[in-house]
């Protein structure tokens, strides 16, 4: 079904985060069937205005695996490999690189796919993973096909002409696509819990594992960390630890985010900066928008997620991140899945450390 989409002049203002629970004509959603069908048109106005083109995993792309390397690691009661996922279609074929962490026993485990930066591995946190946990983790550079660099020609890149080029496709949801072929690879395998992953990444990547975690049904559990503007922050409402100040300068907008970083959403974003400088605090931002961020929380449910934030982090709105934690709860209560959504703050800034892990952890233990 193909959708009409109206450009921002086109749309009436709204000065507060829009109802989730309504449909397209203003009517209560009354079940989890008309929740459902809701979901799609939801899922088809964020590529819209957001995300580009986001592929979920119907569409074959014949992927395979090869392991390069593997040995015994965390006193051979794990396994470290170096795995080579070639996908395509036709005669285009493509790879990317991925490292996995896995007990090191008969069974299938749970698998966190770790949308990562260089350089990731911490042995600290595969030890309490893998080791204690009985989890593994897959983790793979977010830039090898799609590079994370301002202003590219993203059409250019092989990837782009292969998914087609005539596609509205930027680096968020290239990211997030990466991650369903790496699922893809782990579903053939003799140790993964098939249909059961889980998902996290750090800043960008925390915005990456979310759309992963909209998109991509066989995520049972998305955790973005420190995810911000564009992840689990707010567009309307920006504020450091217990206060809405709207300010710019101190944490990270709309505007900033789609000037410093045009190639990770969809053009249309662009169409909603503010021309009035002069916020009050009681004032929205972005408020032509027909959604907000609460919006991408709902489109996880009825599985889980967790947002996980710093008060420190005041640039990734941490004071934003918990007026859409509490604007997204609804759906989740409304589905009859309380305990699959929350939010965990800490002190500190913008890393993702052991106190983050623990969490997560702690979390998918218990949902």
């Amino acid at each position: 079904m193909s959708y009409n989409f109206k450009s921002a002049g086109e749309l009436n203002p709204i000065d507060k985060l829009p109802e989730i629970l309504l449909d397209c004509e203003g009517k209560k959603i009354a079940d989890a069937k008309e929740w459902s069908k809701h979901a799609k048109y939801l899922k088809e106005m964020l590529k819209y205005y957001m995300y580009g083109e986001v592929f979920d995993n119907s569409r074959n792309f014949r992927v395979s695996g090869e392991v390069l390397f593997s040995e015994e690691v965390h006193g051979r009661q794990a396994i470290h490999e170096f795995v080579k996922v070639t996908f395509g279609e036709n005669d285009k074929r493509l790879s990317l690189f991925a490292e996995i962490t896995r007990p090191n026993k008969p069974g299938r485990f749970r698998v966190i796919t770790y949308i990562a930066f260089p350089n990731a591995r911490d042995y600290e946190i595969e030890h309490e993973a893998v080791v204690k946990r009985n989890y593994a983790i897959a983790l793979f550079n977010y830039e090898q096909l799609a590079p994370d660099k301002s202003g590219a020609d993203l059409k250019s890149l092989p990837l782009c002409e292969m998914l087609g080029e005539d596609l509205d496709l930027k680096a968020v949801g290239l990211w997030a696509f990466c991650n369903m072929r790496l699922i893809d690879y782990l579903e053939e395998t003799e140790y993964s819990l098939k249909d059961n992953y889980i998902v996290t990444g750090h800043s960008r990547n925390g915005k990456a594992a979310l759309c992963a975690g909209i998109f991509d049904e066989r995520v049972k559990v998305t955790v973005p960390n420190n995810s911000g503007c564009g992840g689990c922050g707010c567009f309307r409402y920006l504020g450091p630890r217990g206060q809405i100040t709207q300010n710019t300068e101190k944490v990270e907008s709309l505007e900033r985010i789609t000037k410093t970083f045009p190639h990770w959403f969809s053009e249309n974003l662009n169409q909603f900066y503010d021309s009035d400088k002069n916020y009050s605090e009681s004032s929205a931002l972005n408020n032509k928008l027909p959604f907000d961020l609460h919006f991408n929380k709902a489109l996880v449910a009825p599985r889980a997620l967790l947002s996980l934030e710093a008060y420190g982090d005041e640039w990734a709105n941490p004071e934003g991140s918990k007026i859409t934690h509490d604007a997204a709860r609804p759906v989740f209560d409304f589905l009859g899945v309380p305990e699959n959504i929350d939010i965990r703050f800490r002190e500190g800034g913008h890393d993702f450390g052991m106190r983050d892990w623990l969490e997560l952890l702690d979390f998918c233990d218990k949902v």
